[in-house]
């Protein structure tokens, strides 16, 4: 009888071996899994280049993020710059930024915000959505030559925010209590099995209050005009982002949009 129950246990322990090595060599062939087929190309209307700025705004987004509708920065600066040499070429009469998105990472935005802002140098360009662009989306578009909107969408939410979650009051009832040994201070912060020290609370309030200043001065530079108490964070609807000048112009549709490039 113990050994049967050797024997069961051993060929248990094969199986899960066999399927986490199963599991583990099928994430690794989505990990390396090839995304040019789901990466976003220029599209043209008539003499007008396309380029699409969808979704969440990431960095090197991987297969399931590009499955969810995700834009990575790098595809935004390489389509500029595609569009760019297309337009010293004589190939295109300008580029429409097709931009619905609710934002994301900060992390290369600049980079991708000064391909736009090269892009903008060599021909003309126009930023729209009809349903959101808000925040990283539109320090993408504010780099555009004008912006223009549906009546209905949301535009602006120019400003920067991390959150920080506390699980240390529901573990402590759940009985479990992390141990951990780190080298300096701020080792592990952010660090969500306990409550942030002062000292992370100013490091994170310091870090996001410059990224939101760099934000503001990026969108400044390009669109003086808009006041101080429209940068809050807060979003406006097409005829309110336009009277506070986050938009130049308030449109029904795309092809209402194209129409100011071929105007």
């Amino acid at each position: 009888m113990n050994e049967l129950i050797a024997v069961s246990s051993v060929q248990a322990e094969l199986d899960f071996l066999k399927a986490k090595h199963d599991l583990e060599a099928k994430r690794a062939e989505f990990m390396n899994f090839d995304t040019s087929g789901m990466r976003p190309k220029i599209q043209m209307s008539g003499s007008v280049a396309i380029i699409p700025i969808n979704g969440m705004i990431t960095k090197r987004a991987d297969v399931f993020e590009l499955m969810a509708g995700a834009t990575d920065v790098d595809d935004v600066a390489r389509l500029a710059d595609e569009a760019a040499d297309m337009a010293v070429a004589g190939e295109i009469s300008g580029v429409l930024l097709d931009i619905q998105s609710p934002g994301g990472y900060v992390i290369g935005l600049p980079e991708a915000a000064e391909a736009i802002s090269a892009l903008s140098d060599v021909t003309e360009t126009v930023a729209f959505t009809d349903t959101l662009m808000a925040s990283a989306a539109y320090d993408l578009a504010a780099s555009a030559n004008h912006i223009a909107a549906a009546g209905s969408s949301y535009v602006g939410s120019i400003g920067t925010i991390r959150r920080q979650m506390d699980y240390s009051q529901a573990m402590a009832q759940a009985g479990i209590k992390e141990h951990v040994f780190k080298s300096g201070t701020l080792k592990d912060m952010g660090n969500p099995a306990r409550e942030p020290s002062e000292e992370e609370k100013q490091y994170f309030q310091k870090m996001v209050d410059a990224e939101g200043a760099r934000f503001r001065e990026s969108v400044l530079e390009r669109r003086p005009g808009i006041p101080s108490d429209a940068m809050q964070g807060q979003v406006f609807k097409g005829s309110e982002a336009l009277a506070n000048k986050l938009i130049d112009a308030v449109v029904p549709s795309l092809d209402a949009a194209l129409a100011i490039l071929n105007a």
